[in-house]
């Protein structure tokens, strides 16, 4: 639900219109959204996860469409499908390791007794291609 809210604050503040189609985070979903995504005719994509990427890449892929090349495409999470595409597709990535220490700490806070803090937040980063990242800081802003 946050990245929905975070990814629709940040089209209507660029003035982008957006197309939703939800999903459950499977692959069938991401190649049902897909599919009812190109229905609209739709010009750039950003999907939620790596299983409706990899859902969603299928579709295009069978449609003959190359994501990243033929329709600007923007995945999520970093798994090894996604090193075979040419050209790279852009994705979101989330610190994986930093997200298994977390999880190492709550549970060790837990085992002493403690009741760690509900959230935890841990940064995500745009990957351009498989050897290029960006931060934040480096994302250009337009006032």
């Amino acid at each position: 639900m946050e990245r929905l809210a975070e990814f629709t604050a940040a089209a209507a503040e660029a003035g982008v219109e957006t197309v939703i189609e939800h999903g459950d985070f499977q692959e069938e979903s991401g190649r049902a959204g897909m599919r009812a995504l190109l229905e609209t005719g739709v010009d750039a994509v950003l999907t939620a996860d790596s299983r409706m990427t990899l859902g969603a890449v299928r579709v295009c892929l069978e449609a003959g469409i190359t994501p990243s090349a033929g329709l600007p495409f923007v995945g999520f999470d970093d798994i090894a499908p996604f090193t075979l595409l040419q050209p790279p597709l852009p994705l979101i990535c989330q610190d994986l390791e930093g997200m298994a220490t977390t999880a190492v700490q709550l549970l060790e806070a837990q085992l002493r007794g403690e009741r760690p803090q509900t959230e935890h937040r841990l940064p995500a980063h745009l990957r351009l291609t498989p050897a290029t990242t960006i931060t934040e800081a480096e994302v250009p802003h337009h006032d």
